[in-house]
């Protein structure tokens, strides 16, 4: 006998986007079919006509249950989906089919899928369930696919850079049922993926779906949990099930095939790295030395240094980019003097890979520019809005040049939010001549690039956001502020926001690795703080 899987109706007010759930409906009724056709009772003729003029339920005394799944139920489905129109307030396909196929084992598939559109229908319209699937779908699409970068944009921000590599070869997927605990929404979702030895196996993963800034990401760390530790709907009496072990010795498994799958990744991409390397040298080279050529208007030798890179041939095309399109761009756009001093100092480009951001640099020496890079990590290549001021520093020494970047990012600040928003900013004020204490080399000029982007960007951001939706803070804003200050500190528990004689103070550590204030809510509540006071 079936014992069908508890459902769980989801009520709250809030609305989600149609088109979510009646994308989930498509999927599940295309499971409900693909499970009929396995099971080999998906037909091509179609009933008579007079079949479906019956007044039974599922219209049992004119033609079979599967039969009505076919082409009652599923055409249904995909009508009210394509119209946008109203499911249904209840469904009881599930129960039904217990019934219907008692003692029928092979059914059992076609029963739990059932099951799982009855839960999509009576779950109303709930949008953090149905994010939370559509998050979960394509966050297992894109390992199914080995897209790790894609795995990665679903995760929680604080998991993406440690999301270890590899992942087991899958063969398909199922939405079982959707779950919510508390502020969690928990989706369980049936794996088939293949292991070491070539066999399908399954497992059940209670993918753990939370809130941030405002999306559904997948919590890997809370989903291995309950995976090792639980994942039903009873949690008292499923987690004493687990003690069982069953559980441990199916992650076991699958962390066993995961592993596997990175030894034979890593042996793979070794392979396509060599031959992705003499191609460039072969294919790519030739017209890299050409537009060097042109830009410097005479022969230039270019050298790489591959040893940075962790393998990946596609981490290569940073380089040709580099290479091909924004180093003979930044050469043309510099002014004429900076052109002229450095075609006649560079004889020979040396580009270094590394890892490493704050390696990360531009300079001339000898008769060599060279250029270390960290493809991959930060867009790859340099812009050459990046680059001309780098290869300025090292060219002719002038350190002062190096705060251009971040200085044009305030004045652009400050004109938007006083054309924005009516304030009467002055302008943002950078306390330049402590850079030159802050230290001396690559740290800071990272120190002037991350201000740029931990501080003056995520700033604007708040402001915007503060000055949009706090109608008190805007008044007190418009009243009050003339100028935004940022000073820099040695050590990051000195950061600081203060408002003093109508000016906003951010103290802000700007170094390589910083995580600025924690983020733009942390910073937005020190803002309001400031200036509107206790």
């Amino acid at each position: 006998m079936f014992v069908l899987p508890p459902v769980t109706t989801i009520q709250q007010e809030a609305t989600m986007p149609a088109e979510s759930r009646y994308d989930e409906a498509r999927l599940r009724a295309q499971d409900i079919e693909d499970e009929l056709r396995r099971l080999g009772r998906w037909g091509d003729a179609r009933p008579a006509d007079e079949a479906f003029e019956s007044e039974a339920a599922f219209f049992a005394d004119r033609m079979t249950f599967e039969a009505w799944l076919q082409w009652v139920l599923l055409p249904r489905v995909r009508e009210i989906c394509a119209q946008h129109g109203e499911f249904p307030p209840s469904s009881q396909l599930g129960p039904y089919a217990v019934r219907q196929f008692d003692g029928d084992t092979a059914s059992g598939e076609l029963v739990t899928r059932l099951a799982a559109l009855d839960q999509l229908i009576e779950s109303g319209n709930d949008r953090n369930a149905m994010e939370a699937v559509a998050t979960v779908r394509r966050f297992v699409e894109a390992t199914k696919r080995k897209d790790e970068a894609a795995a990665r944009a679903e995760m929680i921000d604080v998991q993406r850079e440690a999301q270890g590599g590899g992942a087991p070869d899958i063969e398909r997927y199922l939405v079982r049922d959707v779950l919510v605990d508390g502020e969690l929404t928990v989706v369980l979702t049936e794996v088939f993926s293949m292991n070491p030895a070539g066999d399908v196996e399954s497992m059940t993963m209670p993918f753990v779906s939370v809130r941030e800034n405002g999306k559904a990401k997948v919590d890997m760390e809370r989903t291995m949990a309950r995976l090792m530790g639980g994942t039903g709907h009873d949690p008292g009496a499923e987690l004493e099930a687990a003690m069982t072990g069953a559980l441990a010795d199916v992650g076991k498994q699958m962390q066993d095939s995961m592993d596997e799958f990175e030894r034979e990744r890593k042996a793979r991409e070794a392979a396509e790295f060599a031959a992705a390397t003499a191609a460039f040298d072969t294919d790519h080279l030739p017209g890299i030395l050409e537009s060097i050529a042109n830009a410097f208007e005479k022969p230039v030798a270019v050298t790489i240094d591959w040893t940075g890179l962790d393998e990946s041939p596609s981490l290569i095309w940073d380089v040709r980019s580099l290479l091909g399109d924004d180093l003979p761009t930044a050469v043309r756009s510099m002014s004429e003097e900076r052109r002229v001093e450095l075609v006649a100092r560079v004889a020979r480009v040396h580009v270094a890979t590394t890892r490493d951001k704050a390696l990360r640099s531009a300079r001339v020496e000898d008769d060599v520019l060279t250029l270390t890079i960290v493809p991959g990590i930060t867009g790859g290549s340099f812009s050459w809005i990046e680059l001309e001021p780098w290869l300025k520093w090292e060219s002719s020494g002038e350190g002062r040049e190096h705060f251009r970047l971040p200085v044009d990012h305030a004045k652009d600040l400050a004109l938007d939010l006083r054309s924005r928003f009516a304030l009467p900013l002055e302008g943002v004020d950078l306390e330049l001549i402590r850079f030159t204490t802050y230290g001396d080399g690559l740290r800071t000029q990272w120190a002037l690039y991350q201000l740029a982007e931990l501080g003056i960007d995520p700033l604007g951001r708040v402001l915007a956001t503060l000055l949009a939706e706090d109608a008190a803070f805007a008044e007190s804003a418009r009243e009050r502020l003339k100028l935004i200050v940022f000073q820099p500190v040695e050590d990051e528990a000195q950061q600081s926001v203060n408002f003093v004689d109508d000016v906003l103070m951010l103290d802000l550590y700007a170094n390589e690795g910083s995580a600025g204030f924690g983020g733009d809510d942390a910073l937005a509540e020190r803002v309001r703080a400031a200036l509107l006071g206790p």
